[in-house]
């Protein structure tokens, strides 16, 4: 255990809803308390991956996690410093492990570097891929897309369980009532702010934009498909809207921006390129339904 990590590191961290590929979940919440607190609202935030473990004859995966969030309940609880903290950490380890059984497993895909050992977050997505496996079963299918330091973990599954090495685990959500934001949208303005806004500004209208049904978007989203230093959100939630929206004249832009993210960045970008990935697939098999 590294006594030199000071307790900011395990404050409950959130940058605020920005797209990077992960933004928001793209289906309803899933009727299983488990799902709903562990995975839905994301509790593992931040936290250590210790193992992941594929058992092919169950058709299971167990993921262990290190809890960023207990840690950080224990950290203000105990009022201990820090060196006595991880101290205290290190003799009951097992109080902060929980296994992540996903049962029922049709997919699991693997994108990461070595040394990326952080769960970031976790989302439900709406894929090609959830969408054809579910034709072929009789079970309820979801995809949880995991967002790790530089990569991903997708998981296509059927039922979620968890279990803690040590200790009764809890369901109880606390303010588990939606605030209810209101929403003041001017299509006008956020138009203006889709084509000639700084890359933020872009992603928020066109986001906007989708939400209030804008006509022409499929046309705002084509000509924010132009990845730079300068405009990566925009672009990116662009190819999230093609996907939805486009058809095949599209394809070939969407793969010019897959590979411009090689050419952009020095470290493999898995999770982009996995989100440009489903976005080609989305279209390509909505051609073949028409």
């Amino acid at each position: 255990m590294d006594t030199k990590r000071v307790s900011l590191e395990y404050k409950f961290r959130r940058d605020g809803l920005r797209f990077m590929c992960n933004d928001e979940h793209e289906i309803n919440c899933p009727d299983n308390f488990a799902i709903r607190k562990f995975l839905w609202e994301d509790y593992f935030h931040d936290s250590r991956i210790m193992n992941l473990e594929i058992e092919k004859s169950n058709n299971k995966v167990i993921l262990t996690l290190e809890s960023n969030t207990d840690l950080n309940d224990d950290f203000e609880k105990l009022k201990l410093n820090n060196k006595e903290f991880w101290e205290y950490v290190s003799v009951n380890i097992a109080e902060y492990t929980y296994d992540l059984v996903f049962i029922g497993v049709k997919h699991v895909q693997i994108e990461r570097s070595i040394e990326s050992n952080d769960y970031i977050e976790g989302r439900f997505k709406n894929t090609a891929l959830v969408n054809r496996l579910k034709q072929n079963s009789k079970e309820k299918l979801y995809h949880f897309r995991i967002k790790v330091t530089d990569g991903f973990i997708d998981i296509i599954f059927s039922d979620f369980s968890i279990r803690r090495m040590k200790g009764k685990v809890s369901y109880e959500i606390l303010d588990s009532s939606p605030q209810h934001v209101e929403k003041s949208f001017n299509q006008l303005e956020m138009v203006k702010s889709a084509k000639q806004g700084d890359d933020f500004e872009r992603y928020e209208a066109m986001k906007g934009l989708y939400e209030t049904g804008y006509v022409d978007l499929l046309n705002i989203a084509r000509c924010n498909m132009i990845l730079t230093d300068d405009f990566e959100e925009s672009c990116l939630y662009a190819c999230f809207l093609i996907g939805l929206l486009g058809n095949q004249d599209d394809l070939s832009n969407l793969l010019t921006v897959y590979h411009q993210l090689d050419l952009l960045y020095k470290r493999p970008q898995y999770l982009k390129k996995r989100a440009i990935l489903d976005a080609i697939e989305k279209v390509q098999d909505r051609d073949k339904e028409r």
